[in-house]
């Protein structure tokens, strides 16, 4: 789902791919998709402190990748949006950190 850091972060991909949606609070609240990225082996992604971004694996094959973080995120208040309705929430950090 949504979510953000509030801290910089660095993502880089050693194996699979990782699609990321990039997202901005909208004017009128929730939030609203401007773009998005694919990461492959070999490629980074920096985000900074303020961005949105929801992640997936497209793939079969596990995803291996490194997330870098600039701060303890269960220390940073960080936020999420549900899916279907982009209402801002606090993180449940078990539904979110879980593996599908």
């Amino acid at each position: 789902m949504p979510h953000n850091h509030r801290t910089w972060s660095v993502v880089g991909i050693y194996r699979g791919q990782e699609d990321n949606k990039l997202f901005r609070r909208a004017r009128k609240g929730g939030i609203e998709l401007t773009t998005g990225r694919s990461l492959t082996a070999g490629e980074i992604l920096a985000l900074g402190p303020g961005a949105i971004h929801s992640i997936c694996n497209p793939r079969s094959e596990p995803l291996i990748a490194l997330h870098v973080y600039g701060a303890d995120l269960f220390d940073q208040g960080i936020t999420e949006w549900d899916p279907a309705t982009m209402i801002e929430r606090a993180t449940s950090f078990p539904p979110t950190m879980r593996f599908g």
